[in-house]
């Protein structure tokens, strides 16, 4: 009886991870988390930066 539980935990586990990786559930919700917007065509997330003030040694070259 164990082993038919341990076997259907198994197999629930193992569906649920393939549906996270298939679906890339976690990373779109991290990356609209931190502002980003998810490329679904690469798989990336795109964060847009500004850059910051030019450093005063920068303006010396």
């Amino acid at each position: 009886m164990i082993r038919y539980l341990l076997l259907a935990l198994l197999i629930i586990l193992t569906a649920a991870l393939i549906w996270l990786w298939w679906s890339d559930y976690w990373l779109i919700d991290q990356c609209l988390d931190q502002g980003g917007r998810w490329d679904p065509e690469k798989r990336v997330c795109r964060i847009d930066v500004i850059p910051g003030p030019a450093s005063p040694a920068s303006l010396l070259v």
